[in-house]
């Protein structure tokens, strides 16, 4: 029984207790790299996931903004190129009035040089 229990022989229950703890230690770490692997490949494709989500979250929420806001910006943008109009003949009136004091200046510069040389 000594023998059975102990022994040096590979068939003894101490020799197949230590086999078969090794080879469940080589099983848990072949599992654990497995888990290790897995767990990567979730987190990069998760990843992946929440950016495509996020991606088509922004392309609704700016179609939703196009949507609602597009028309007021478009109307906005009509409405700024009718007051520019508008203002335009004013603005070339103040411009002619102002055109003869530019020439004035002008005539003064001009005189003003011929005065030094």
């Amino acid at each position: 029984m000594h023998s059975a229990l102990g022994g040096k022989e590979d068939s003894s229950l101490l020799t197949q207790t230590k086999l078969l703890r090794q080879e469940t230690g080589d099983r848990l770490h072949s599992l654990k790299s497995s888990l290790d692997s897995y767990m990567e490949k979730m987190a990069d494709n998760n990843s992946k996931a929440l950016i495509e989500a996020l991606k088509e979250v922004i392309r609704d929420f700016n179609a939703k903004i196009n949507e609602q806001f597009g028309e007021n910006f478009k109307q906005l943008e009509q409405r700024l190129d009718v007051e520019l109009e508008d203002h335009h003949p004013e603005r070339q009136r103040r411009d002619n009035r102002n055109e003869p004091l530019r020439d004035g200046w002008q005539l003064r510069k001009q005189l003003y040089k011929l005065g030094n040389h």
